[in-house]
């Protein structure tokens, strides 16, 4: 009964007729609290290769931040290095989030800020090495996980966000208030601004609805990096010239409980261990987002209604 009368989306924004998450483009959020999901990266660029319109917006965005990242951080623009970062945070209009039982998330955009420009220098060799991708954060810079990164990709695709959800207010006659919208991206000009725009409203505040294809859970976002250490380990650990006195049987070469015994043994975080390689290869992130992308897959709705039935059941 909980579950029927909560909150959601469809159910209190205006929608008509009987709809369910299965017969929606968007994700039917709980509005009463955060839901414990990720906007993923990998799943956006999956999308944006069957040539979907919306998804190629959010990539052509994500690239032209990236790009500018880098150019200010290598020309030492730093205003505009430090504007551009302090953009970055949970964007509450989303309800995605970690603060279950609340509908304002914890203020995370300086706390961004800080841990990217704290490690500014790995991940300016990073892009160096030509991984122009989201998947830099996560996968190399401490304190930034699939949480976070979800945070960074929402602020730089907000403004394709709330063109979606003009398109699902307009497309089912939803009832809208004008706000404005502060810290959205412009691929334009590489700066952060203001939009005022008309969005779905619930207890007086704007609503920003994400589309299902991008969404991920908690398992999901942990995969990612396993996967990535087992690509990276496969294709170049293993056969690192640095590791050959780990082997203790040289028919089978080096396995993985070696090398994680070491790591172990040793006290060497993983991400630390990683950046060495991600500093050392050439598009190391983008050849494993290649071959990511044909295994990845889309959320089921009854995956998506799961993370939705979670959060009202926490809240």
């Amino acid at each position: 009964m909980k579950r029927i009368n909560a909150n959601t989306a469809i159910n209190v924004l205006g929608f008509k007729g009987l709809l369910t998450q299965k017969n929606v483009k968007f994700f039917n959020v709980n509005l009463d609290s955060d839901n414990e999901a990720f906007v993923d990266y990998n799943l956006i660029r999956k999308k944006a290769s069957s040539a979907d319109k919306l998804a190629i917006e959010m990539v052509k965005s994500i690239d032209s931040f990236m790009k500018n990242l880098f150019h200010f951080a290598h020309f030492k623009e730093q205003k505009k290095l430090s504007s551009l970062l302090s953009g970055l945070g949970e964007t509450n209009p989303t309800s995605l989030g970690f603060c279950i039982g609340e509908i304002r998330g914890k203020a995370v955009g300086s706390v961004l800020k800080v841990a990217i420009q704290g490690q500014i220098e790995f991940l300016m060799q990073s892009l160096k090495q030509g991984n122009f991708t989201p998947n830099s954060f996560y996968f190399g810079l401490d304190n930034v996980g699939a949480d976070r990164t979800s945070d960074i990709l929402v602020s730089i695709i907000k403004q394709q966000l709330i063109d979606f959800t003009k398109i699902i207010a307009s497309q089912y006659s939803l009832p809208t208030k004008s706000f404005v919208i502060s810290n959205v991206y412009d691929s334009s000009n590489g700066s952060l601004g203001s939009v005022i725009c008309d969005l779905p409203t619930y207890k007086g505040r704007s609503i920003i609805l994400l589309p299902k294809f991008l969404i991920s859970n908690k398992k999901s976002g942990a995969k990612a990096f396993r996967r990535f250490m087992s690509f990276a380990f496969e294709k170049y650990i293993k056969n690192d010239s640095a590791y050959s006195d780990l082997i203790q049987n040289l028919d089978k070469g080096l396995t993985k409980k070696e090398y994680k015994d070491f790591l172990k043994r040793n006290g060497i975080p993983e991400k630390e261990e990683f950046r060495k390689f991600i500093k050392r290869i050439s598009g190391l992130i983008n050849q494993f987002e290649i071959t990511y992308s044909e295994e990845i897959n889309y959320l089921s709705d009854e995956e998506l209604e799961q993370i939705v039935n979670e959060s009202i059941e926490k809240q």
